[in-house]
């Protein structure tokens, strides 16, 4: 029997809400909403709260209802980042899809279970799995049970249907290259902008976190370990001028677990004069998970 936590590709690819979703209003209707926004202290415009790092929930202000673009130099963690964001959100009961286009669902899973058990997947303990185990049934935790490259309208799909249906708040997809989009005559770059404006707007639209791993393009030698910047990314419009936020991970050795997170963009009125600061944390290996460091904003360079 499938796990209740796997969402089918074939039950997405027709997938149509019951009822609309996209009522007409008059402006006016929106009037108490904005009195209510403007009256409210602002460490209550926050999104929802980080609890593993109050430094940075203090700094970029929670999971708002946007989509925030996770870079960072390849194969150094930055998926784990997500995935250790991810893991806060589930623990704290707040609903979550992951769609791992690249490594998959059992991947993922099982760096999961290194995050819950502190122990390497291989030496795991019999209380280890015990313990794993009731987490997956407690936590409001879906998964897309697909690898590989996936259409674009499949993808918007699936956070649709899983936002509509199962109240899902925070998405994280892994990553934008695995994303299959229709090119065509036109210009890769201008395909890739609009598929982050299309994730925002889903991300607006439906209420939610969409956490999109983005990787840079190719380096030259020397450039390694040094820290990505915007102007590094495909489709470098389209991430600028999103409504979303920007975080840039990087760590300035692969053999030492220091790493530092970048706020390279957060638009939150309350949070935006943060941009361009960076939190230092610290990696642990074997139970795959981010520690913060003192929790404060540093304005150095990579």
């Amino acid at each position: 029997m499938k796990p209740k936590w796997l969402i089918g590709i074939d039950d997405l690819k027709n997938y149509k809400p019951a009822v609309p979703k996209h009522p007409i209003r008059p402006g006016i209707e929106f009037f108490s909403d904005w009195v209510d926004f403007t009256q409210k202290p602002k460490e209550q415009q926050s999104g929802w709260p980080t609890i593993s790092w109050p430094g940075f929930n203090h700094h970029f202000g929670g999971a708002r209802p946007e989509l925030v673009i996770l870079t960072g130099e390849t194969g150094t963690g930055k998926t784990t980042f997500a995935m250790n964001w991810l893991h806060d959100q589930v623990d704290q009961q707040r609903p979550a899809l992951l769609i791992s286009l690249e490594n998959g669902p059992a991947n993922s899973i099982t760096k999961l279970g290194q995050m819950v058990t502190g122990q390497w997947s291989w030496n795991t303990s019999e209380d280890g799995r015990t313990k794993f185990g009731k987490k997956l049934e407690e936590w409001p935790l879906h998964v897309l049970d697909w690898t590989g490259p996936l259409a674009q309208e499949i993808v918007g799909n699936a956070i649709e249907w899983a936002c509509i249906e199962r109240q899902v708040k925070f998405v994280l997809v892994d990553h934008l290259e695995f994303i299959d989009k229709f090119i065509g005559s036109r210009n890769e770059a201008y395909v890739i902008d609009d598929c982050v404006r299309w994730l925002a707007g889903r991300a607006a639209m439906l209420d939610c976190t969409i956490v999109l791993v983005v990787h840079p393009a190719k380096r030259g030698k020397g450039m390694r370990n040094t820290e990505i910047d915007m102007d590094e990314l495909k489709g470098t419009s389209g991430l600028k001028q999103t409504g979303g936020s920007v975080l840039v991970h990087h760590r300035p050795k692969n053999d030492s677990d220091e790493t530092w997170i970048r706020l390279a963009k957060i638009r939150s009125e309350s949070h935006s004069a943060n941009s361009g600061g960076r939190i230092m944390f610290r990696f642990k290996a074997e139970s795959q998970t981010y520690s913060e460091g003192d929790g404060f904003l540093d304005w150095g360079n990579g």
